[in-house]
């Protein structure tokens, strides 16, 4: 199979799962896993559980979501709320603030 065939198999596969509905991160690691194995066969998944195991033990990778996450837990908290309305009025006497 030329590479461009298998470029255009990879790109119709990858918009077809985007398309339909599926998780962007879970419909492009399957398409990943799935074309690893089509085009280098089982013993390439090794690499998958490396590159994994090493995503892990780079700070920025985990620091990004929990960053995201707690945004998200203080984002819905009334406290925050309360803040992002006194600021809205003009005053800065929110508690914690200098």
């Amino acid at each position: 199979m030329s590479p461009t065939t298998q470029g255009l198999l990879v790109l119709l596969v990858t918009l077809a799962v985007l398309l339909s509905g599926v998780p962007v991160a879970f419909g492009l690691g399957v398409i990943s896993i799935f074309f690893l194995i089509f085009f280098q066969g089982f013993d390439a998944l090794k690499v998958v559980a490396e590159t994994f195991y090493a995503g892990l033990n780079d700070f920025t990778l985990v620091s990004i979501p929990m960053f995201v996450m707690m945004g998200a837990a203080i984002g819905s908290s009334p406290r925050a709320r309360t803040c992002t309305r006194r600021s809205i009025a003009g005053s800065i006497a929110c508690p914690g603030a200098w």
